[in-house]
């Protein structure tokens, strides 16, 4: 019996393996990779059966494309749930390419120095990329057209030639916990594309950091981060450009080279409790020939502007620039200690009334200087501890 049962064994695993594969093959059953694939002519592999998965097992898959050859690295067409894993993909015209392919999942692959797209999913929706890097890619690094109700979860798009995150004519798509770095133009590109949710995503240090251009609609961005974009001549952490009805709130913008956020001829998007830093020529700018009718604040929530005290509207609204008509009527002011003294003219954003901390009060801080001891309780060394570490009666020792 037990003879029997390690045969049994050795045959699955072995079904599991195909040995010196060839650029070229197709594969049509779950196959576990087991040589280097280097200098393919044309396309690397061929996925070739539904339900299957290929494990690279971190092998190399490289060929020699041209502008115009048009081959992949792994090539499916009208294929369903498949699984592509711990692939490292390079040279070729796409590294990874689906065509109206559906129920896929793309997890921990590298595709690089591809000469359009390091993942190109065209017409093939309801996919999961989840721990890919797509980097060095001479036009994108992950593309979709048109595709919807795909999850893109903590991959990585960055130092690409054009964008980290292209996604165009879909809907319905999550994007949680990627990071879209140093890419060319856009960290993320949407357009005509609605109805997706974008979360807790890194865009730094790109031309633009997020863009939706024409008919992007019903979208959600929340907890994002688009900061230190326009390294050249780049218009902003997010533009929006004839599209509307979107909700953004919780994200930072923070120095952006032009703006924070610049809209044009988009209406009734919300903005809210975001954070708008140092931006370099405006933190919020509106462009309209007519109303535009955004909301700047969602309730009495509106969002944090760095630059509120210089603003015309100050201290009881922050109007937003541009030829729009966007006002934040409830501008946030940052109280840390929540005792109604905003945080820059707090002298002890740390505490709150007269909270005793170690022996000493905020007041017994303001009145006592290092080395001269007027407390028991309240010594000098833990006046430095509160000062100089913790932050307590700031800029005044």
């Amino acid at each position: 019996m037990k003879k029997a049962l390690l045969f049994l064994a050795t045959l699955i695993i072995i079904s599991s393996f195909v040995s010196a594969l060839e650029c070229g093959d197709t594969i049509t059953e779950d196959t576990i990779l087991t040589n280097d694939l280097l200098n393919c002519l044309k396309t690397g592999l061929v996925i070739g059966a539904n339900d299957i998965t290929l494990d690279c097992n971190d092998y190399l898959i490289t060929g020699t494309a041209t502008d115009i050859s048009g081959y992949s690295g792994i090539f499916a067409t009208y294929k369903n749930k498949i699984t592509i894993k711990n692939c490292n993909i390079s040279g070729f015209f796409n590294g990874i390419y689906f065509y109206s392919s559906f129920n896929n999942i793309l997890t921990n692959n590298i595709v690089s120095n591809n000469k359009f797209y390091g993942i190109n999913l065209r017409d093939s929706s309801n996919n999961t990329l989840s721990n890919n890097i797509a980097k060095y890619n001479r036009r994108d690094g992950i593309y979709s057209y048109p595709s919807s109700n795909n999850i893109l979860i903590n991959n990585i798009a960055s130092n690409n030639g054009n964008c980290g995150i292209r996604l165009r004519e879909g809907s319905n798509n999550i994007l949680s916990n990627n990071i879209a770095n140093d890419n060319g133009r856009n960290g993320l590109s949407l357009y005509a594309n609605s109805n997706n949710a974008l979360t807790n995503n890194i865009f730094n240090n790109n031309l633009n950091g997020i863009l939706l251009y024409l008919n992007c609609n019903n979208n959600i961005l929340s907890d994002n981060d688009a900061s230190n974009n326009g390294r050249i001549n780049g218009i902003s952490g997010i533009g929006l450009y004839y599209s509307n009805n979107n909700t953004i709130s919780g994200n930072n913008f923070m120095e952006n080279r032009w703006y924070g956020a610049q809209l044009y001829n988009s209406s009734y998007n919300t903005f809210w409790n975001n954070n708008f830093i140092d931006n370099g020529i405006y933190n919020a700018y509106e462009k309209s020939n007519s109303n535009n009718n955004n909301n700047w604040n969602y309730s009495n929530i509106g969002n944090y502007w760095s630059d509120f005290k210089t603003n015309s509207g100050y201290p009881e609204y922050y109007i937003i620039s541009g030829s729009g008509d966007g006002i934040d009527w409830h501008p946030l002011i940052p109280d840390q200690d929540n005792d109604e003294v905003p945080n820059d003219e707090d002298k002890c954003p740390n505490t709150i009334g007269e909270q005793i901390v170690y022996g000493c009060s905020c007041n017994q801080i303001l009145e006592l200087k290092p080395g001269k001891d007027k407390s028991s309780k309240c010594s000098p060394g833990i006046i430095k501890v509160f000062t100089k570490q913790i932050g307590w009666a700031k800029d005044l020792f």
